[in-house]
């Protein structure tokens, strides 16, 4: 804006030949930079109004207190839906990260072959059933042992009364 102003003000000393360009004593050439300095700041303030380079500084292009309470309005508006956006997110990868989880347990274990636990557990499972076989049988004989003690047993505490009551 200011050089418009003063390139209007250098147009009309040399156009009207009260003023002269200092080194050159030609008022032609005081117009003639008048000019120059008044195309320069009609381009510059059409450049400031598209929102382009600002060659000048004016207080046109200072935000307004309205434009200012807006603009953080609106990036507090931003900062919240980002927050939203990312809390979104976080909780989406603790699903996938729980289903994945679910997935990995529900899966069947399978051991790994080279593994010489596994080579040990599946002998133990090849085994079982023979294993439970003969336990089966020793528990059985166990019993059998066992009631024949407690039939013995009860003969004795049967016998014992029996003297007990003679004597009585």
């Amino acid at each position: 804006m200011r050089l418009i102003v003063m390139g209007a003000l250098f147009m009309m000393g040399g156009l009207s030949g009260s003023f002269v360009l200092k080194g050159t004593g030609s008022s032609g050439a005081l117009a003639l930079v008048g000019l120059v300095m008044l195309v320069i700041g009609i381009i510059s303030v059409g450049k400031a109004r598209e929102g382009g380079d600002q060659f000048e500084s004016s207080l046109a292009a200072q935000p307004t207190e309205y434009e200012r309470e807006r603009d953080a309005e609106q990036m507090a508006e931003y900062r919240k839906a980002r927050l939203e956006q990312a809390k979104k997110a976080q909780a989406a990868e603790q699903a996938r990260a729980r289903v994945a989880a679910t997935e990995e347990l529900a899966r069947p274990w399978a051991p790994d072959p080279s593994d010489p636990r596994a080579q040990r557990l599946e002998a133990i499972y090849l085994v079982a059933p023979a294993a439970r076989e003969h336990v089966a049988q020793v528990l059985g004989a166990a019993r059998a042992h066992l009631d024949a003690d407690a039939q013995l047993n009860l003969a004795l505490e049967t016998a014992r009364r029996v003297r007990d009551g003679a004597r009585a």
